[in-house]
């Protein structure tokens, strides 16, 4: 039994224990006991467990997950997680004169089995790799924490599995779960903002690094044929009956789309200027402002014929999610963003002033959100004294100007 005695001593170490802790933790009654500490005790034996032997309680969790499946999924990724914050590396001016670190091999082993756990497919468990969505922000925000303590210097392997993943179930979106591809994909999204948030100099090449890396495989094979796809698919429901099941894919889709463009958006927005200057991924950036000019074009012509609020609001919800990644690099990298400027502006603005127009005419389709950002991109450019002597931004902002004085 998991419950400390009056001297404060708890049972010994071991995946039986553990495993009882976790079931008084998970179970809706484990609070309701007759003396009240059942729970406290249950968080104590963890916490005492992790303080003497933090490698000992990791791998008892890890046994446990792999041979109970689900049942203590979530709330050992959350556990998992916490031990990686405080037993990953030793931290100065603890007063404490023994502070139990994580070895460099009990390390490699919560690596490995992680990302194997949910990135690899398991031929003897077909359905090992559908899990909640709970549980993939739980996995991806215990791997992006590790990825963060890590990298540049270790666990280097982590975003080329990712990429691998998404890129090897492109095609098996389906309903009603978060397949392998698109939890890998929530994965790579928290890791690349935790990356973003370093500062030191060495993080910001490595990050370059992996933009110039990675985009080009993302936007022709994940990102521009994902846009095309959603965008299809949504012109063919408006064209059709749109049946319940029909209706839960493309929102499906929908939400797939925003993490792609959430993931695009973050590597753009750590190495724009970078990847416009390498060769063999300078296009790949063209690809991508293509991509994103002509499925924000072809939404906002659909949104009048969606009839469903949830449609509505999820195409919304992308438009913003696509017109922050282009605020976002224009606001970081004016002069590396002057040869985009004149469509965005000119497509920003058209938006501004036909939303003008129809604000009183009949129910507004466009989101706030939305709206913010891209009059968050117009305020940007024109007040941007960067752009004066350039000769593309000059040619954009006459065209801007030309605009407005025909509205007014």
């Amino acid at each position: 039994m998991v419950d400390a005695n009056r001297s404060g001593e708890v049972p010994p170490l071991s995946d039986a224990s553990i495993r009882e802790a976790l079931h008084i933790l998970q179970s809706p009654a484990g609070g309701l006991s007759s003396d009240g500490n059942v729970v406290k005790s249950a968080e104590s034996a963890l916490l005492q467990w992790e303080s003497s032997d933090p490698g000992s309680l990791a791998r008892g969790l890890m046994n446990i997950m792999k041979n109970d499946g689900n049942k203590f999924c979530l709330m050992i990724l959350l556990i998992m997680k916490n031990l990686v914050h405080r037993r990953w590396k030793k931290r100065f001016g603890r007063k404490q004169a023994f502070f139990a670190v994580l070895s460099d091999v009990e390390k490699d082993e919560i690596r490995k089995f992680f990302v194997n756990f949910f990135l690899v497919s398991r031929e003897d468990d077909k359905d090992s790799r559908f899990y909640n969505r709970q549980e993939w922000l739980a996995a991806a925000g215990l791997l992006s924490k590790i990825g963060r303590l890590d990298l540049p210097l270790a666990f280097q392997d982590l975003i080329p599995q990712l990429v691998q993943c998404i890129s090897a179930n492109t095609e098996s979106l389906s309903v009603g779960i978060i397949d392998q591809g698109e939890g890998a994909a929530l994965i790579l999204n928290e890791v690349l903002n935790e990356l973003l948030t370093k500062r030191l100099l060495v993080d910001k090449k490595y990050f370059a690094k992996i933009s110039i890396d990675l985009l080009p495989l993302l936007s022709s094979s994940i990102f521009v044929p994902s846009m095309k796809y959603t965008v299809e698919n949504l012109q063919s429901m408006s064209n059709q009956y749109q049946n319940a099941a029909y209706v839960e894919l493309i929102k499906k889709q929908l939400r797939y789309a925003k993490l792609l463009s959430q993931i695009v958006g973050a590597l753009l927005s750590g190495g724009f200027s970078k990847i416009l200057e390498n060769e063999g991924s300078k296009d790949s950036v063209r690809d991508v402002m293509g991509a994103i000019i002509d499925s924000m074009m072809r939404l906002l012509s659909l949104l009048e014929h969606l009839n469903s609020d949830d449609l509505l609001a999820s195409v919304n919800e992308l438009l913003e999610y696509l017109s922050d990644a282009v605020l976002e690099v224009q606001s970081r990298y004016a002069i590396s963003f002057a040869e985009f400027l004149a469509p965005f502006l000119e497509l920003f603005t058209n938006i501004i002033i036909s939303s003008a127009e129809q604000y009183r005419q009949k129910p507004f389709l466009l989101s706030t959100p939305f709206l913010v950002s891209i009059f968050g991109f117009v305020t940007n450019v024109v007040s941007c004294s960067d752009y004066t002597p350039d000769e593309h931004s000059n040619d954009a902002l006459e065209s801007f100007r030309s605009q407005v004085r025909i509205y007014c």
